[in-house]
């Protein structure tokens, strides 16, 4: 879509770009069984819905690796504490991080 668009409009306002990526995040978080993924300056969080689609081995494995980065909030939601000072860290990170939760078996989308 966004190929179109640029095609058709030429180079997208930077809150145009904004909105369609968060689109795919919020598909890709859809198909994972994210409920909620919330980044803001200092770090955010990762809600998880009751039935998701995410190894908790490789939660788990997240904390262990990065314990100062990552905690669990009670049974469904994974804090993350990591300075993400600038919008396009904050969607490299979120990027990152649901193709990590995704885990290495799993084709990206």
């Amino acid at each position: 879509m966004t190929a179109e668009l640029v095609d058709r409009f030429g180079p997208l306002p930077e809150p145009a770009s904004h909105l369609l990526r968060l689109a795919g995040l919020r598909l890709t978080c859809r198909a994972l069984g994210v409920r909620r993924l919330d980044l803001g300056p200092a770090g955010g969080s990762v809600q998880f819905e009751e039935t998701h689609q995410v190894d908790p081995a490789i939660v788990i494995k997240l904390i262990h690796k990065e314990s100062r980065e990552y905690r669990l909030e009670g049974p469904s939601k994974l804090r993350i504490s990591r300075p993400l000072p600038k919008t396009e860290a904050r969607f490299e990170f979120a990027t990152g991080l649901l193709d990590r939760l995704r885990g290495p078996d799993k084709l990206r989308r």
